[in-house]
């Protein structure tokens, strides 16, 4: 009974959209450039944190690859929210965009409090 069963009912599909091959490339670069510039943040703020002990100007360099990574999932953002039929959770999104602007507002009060 069981065996004739599982004939006329076969697994459903899945029930998500599909995506391209791109758009999950993108979606992959996205999330690896937000936790990117997390970490690079981390590092830096860390480096800063333990100044004496290594070299000088790492927080800073850090700081600069934190911004351009950033500046990365700034941009990726709109173009995976845009590509995908199955949009990110918002709060995933929220935390790429936070996350993609500290280093620029981190910058931007270094810039304001040297001049």
């Amino acid at each position: 009974m069981s065996r004739s069963r599982s004939r006329n009912n076969p697994t459903p599909p899945e029930s998500r959209p599909a995506e391209e091959r791109s758009t999950e490339a993108m979606t992959i670069a996205w999330m690896l450039a937000t936790m990117s510039t997390l970490m690079a943040m981390g590092a830096s703020l860390l480096a800063y944190l333990l100044n004496q002990l290594v070299v000088k100007s790492l927080p800073q360099l850090l700081l600069l690859v934190s911004l351009i990574s950033g500046l990365v999932v700034v941009v990726l953002t709109p173009l995976v929210l845009r590509l995908r039929k199955s949009k990110p959770p918002a709060a995933v999104t929220w935390f790429a965009v936070i996350v993609g602007l500290t280093p620029v507002a981190i910058v931007a009060v270094i810039e304001l409090i040297s001049s």
